[in-house]
């Protein structure tokens, strides 16, 4: 009898009587019913798998073998449809992000929260009062100007009463970093913000043309008292500048004022102005 090439099965010859042919066949029926029993069986969802290194040697297991059958959530992780057929996973980090700048603070064990950005020039500060993220935009010295100035100055006719101080005012400004002046209100103070108190050089400088005054007194005043002051003598044109420098605190106003010997009333050209060079 002849076999087959790969399974070995039995098959008739071709010099074998046709009376023979029907055991022949069921010889081969019966050999691959045989060598496919492993076939037989098995429940819905299970899978087929190689039980030895033998030829059609099989058997049924469950659909667990290497494949995923389900997603399950993990920190920072939301998923729906976990076991399928599609799941769908979610990064909860990125959509804490609402805005530009935000920032994702952890907050406790495997816990987050946003912390929306900050006013401009303010640092992100430790803060443990602060709930839930025990962190805070403050202002601070590094998130500032490099140096916080501002520079105010008017030129025109002022009013003089020989021997009677004149306070300057100004209805522009040059320079103001961050709102040290107010053109319409209390225009001949220079106020220091809150959150910029420090060391500040202080320089008045005018011109007064054409008084004829014997004397110019130039004074500068914190908080409307005097702090130094110094005497420029000219004859025709009263040219002044005095400079000094003060600790300022958040609130403190500087003003400056002039006192020449001469009554009426002179082109004046003032500039007045602060900047911190400490803290």
């Amino acid at each position: 009898m002849a076999n087959t090439t790969n399974f070995n099965w039995e098959t008739p010859d071709d010099t074998d009587l046709v009376k023979d042919g029907a055991a022949a066949i069921r010889t081969l029926g019966n050999s691959i019913d045989t060598s496919f029993v492993d076939l037989k069986g098995g429940t819905t969802g299970q899978i087929l798998s190689k039980a030895s290194n033998t030829d059609l040697d099989y058997t049924w297991i469950a659909n667990d073998q290497g494949d995923i059958t389900e997603v399950q959530a993990g920190t920072g992780i939301s998923v729906a449809s976990g076991t399928g057929p599609i799941p769908v996973v979610t990064n909860t980090v990125a959509t804490a992000y609402d805005a530009k700048a935000d920032l994702i603070v952890g907050t406790g064990a495997d816990t987050f929260s946003r912390l929306a950005v900050g006013a401009n020039n303010t640092v992100l500060t430790a803060d443990s009062s602060v709930s839930p993220t025990g962190l805070k935009w403050a202002a601070s010295a590094t998130g500032q100007a490099a140096a916080p100035t501002c520079t105010a100055y008017t030129n025109g006719n002022l009013t003089y009463t020989g021997g009677t101080p004149l306070n300057f005012t100004y209805t522009s400004e040059e320079t103001d970093t961050d709102g040290f002046h107010n053109n319409s209100t209390n225009t001949d103070r220079i106020t220091i913000p809150t959150g910029f108190g420090g060391v500040y050089v202080i320089t008045i400088s005018y011109l007064v043309s054409g008084s004829g005054s014997s004397y110019f007194f130039s004074q500068i005043q914190k908080n409307g008292a005097n702090m130094n002051g110094t005497t420029v003598a000219s004859e025709t044109n009263g040219r002044g500048c005095l400079t000094i420098i003060a600790a300022l605190a958040a609130a403190d106003y500087v003003t400056a004022s002039v006192q020449i010997s001469a009554t009426g009333t002179f082109y004046t050209e003032r500039r007045f102005s602060v900047t911190r060079v400490g803290l």
